[in-house]
């Protein structure tokens, strides 16, 4: 199977895949080769991808997943591995987020999915550290 991950600035990665693990947001789906057609949405959350014994993890922020043909393509609104990820900006994000729903000000929709995006992500770096 192949795989292309994307961002409005980027190829992030593209390559062969045995299997692939997706947040979704119905929660985790794996694909494997021969898997039906699927166009699903992305929350937050780690993309794993299998290639024989070696894995390789994505950060996403969000996005959607077309997979047909053995072809997977993940449109991510952001993508980062766990090497490229700044802990204490993660912690600075996660405290304006909830500063801004305590105090109610601004666009709280948009405050609350930042604080998941946050959370999300912090989850991803643990994850990283104990794998490492």
């Amino acid at each position: 199977m192949h795989l292309i991950i994307l961002t409005p600035e980027k190829k992030v990665y593209e390559g062969s895949m045995d299997m692939l693990q997706v947040p979704a947001e119905d929660g985790l789906m794996g694909i494997l080769n021969n898997h039906a057609p699927i166009i699903a949405n992305l929350k937050a959350g780690s993309l794993k991808i299998q290639n024989g014994d070696h894995f390789d993890f994505h950060f996403v922020s969000g996005g959607f997943l077309e997979f047909s043909k053995n072809k997977a393509v993940v449109l991510a609104d952001a993508s980062e591995q766990y090497n490229e990820m700044d802990i204490e900006r993660v912690k600075q994000s996660m405290k304006r987020a909830k500063i801004r729903i305590e105090k109610g000000t601004g666009d709280i929709l948009r405050a609350k999915k930042s604080l998941a995006r946050a959370l999300a992500r912090e989850v991803f770096i643990k994850r990283s550290l104990k794998n490492n």
